[in-house]
């Protein structure tokens, strides 16, 4: 057996301009070496991706919290109002309910 057979493979990317001729295992080798820089680039694609998701459910906790002292707010206000209608005396509730311009009214006003 003094023939040697030598297992060969080739790679050629033209558009790319990367050719690669060499054996089998000088092939694996860059391949395996070429893996963990493929998988970094995914794992920071996802981190970019999630970043931009995060910002968009952050701006929209800004809108709800917003509306949610806003709601606040006029919930404290009706309150106000009914706790100095019921502190008046029963005549004057009903006709303090119904004004426009209450003197409960313009106390629960924020």
């Amino acid at each position: 057996m003094a023939e040697q057979l030598e297992e060969r493979a080739e790679v050629d990317v033209s558009k790319t301009g990367v050719g690669f001729k060499g054996s089998t295992t000088q092939l694996l080798i860059i391949l395996t070496s070429l893996l963990p820089v493929m998988a970094l680039s995914v794992v920071l694609y996802f981190l970019y991706q999630h970043e931009q998701s995060t910002r968009d459910r952050v701006a929209e906790g800004h809108t709800i919290a917003k509306e949610f002292v806003s709601t606040l707010g006029n919930m404290t206000a009706a309150q106000r109002e009914m706790t100095c209608i019921m502190a008046l005396p029963p005549e004057k509730r009903e006709r303090d309910y119904n004004s426009e311009n209450s003197f409960c009214k313009r106390m629960a006003r924020p």
